[in-house]
């Protein structure tokens, strides 16, 4: 017997599928930075990371570092991410969380190098 899937199961299901043959490596650049909307939470790809450029100074972690699920739930998550300060603020997005572990040690890495640039001096 076939499953019968949504319209928007569908487009993510090809849009997967897609992505799958298209690149072997996490490439470690995001897919969106800027000024994070309800508008542009909308249009990001099911499974898709969002990182906030706003840090918790409670443990210096992103207020915002997550996968992005189905379309039904970002209303939900919008609320959330409003009530923690995140909205309106610069945000990165990902193609997945092996591109962002990617761009983290791409970025510790660079970092590093700063600072071993700067003893030399």
């Amino acid at each position: 017997m076939r499953q019968i899937c949504t319209a928007e199961e569908l487009k993510e299901k090809i849009i997967a599928a897609i992505d799958k043959v298209g690149r072997t490596t996490p490439s470690g650049k995001p897919i969106y930075g800027g000024r994070l909307t309800k508008k542009q939470l909308m249009t990001f790809p099911k499974g898709s990371y969002l990182v906030s450029n706003c840090y918790s100074s409670f443990d210096g972690k992103p207020m915002v570092d997550l996968q992005l699920g189905s379309s039904e739930s970002r209303n939900q998550l919008w609320e959330d991410i409003k009530s923690a300060g995140a909205d309106g603020r610069i945000c990165y997005v990902f193609k997945d969380y092996d591109d962002y572990s990617t761009y983290l040690e791409k970025l510790y890495m660079w970092r590093g190098l700063q600072r071993l640039g700067n003893r030399e001096k």
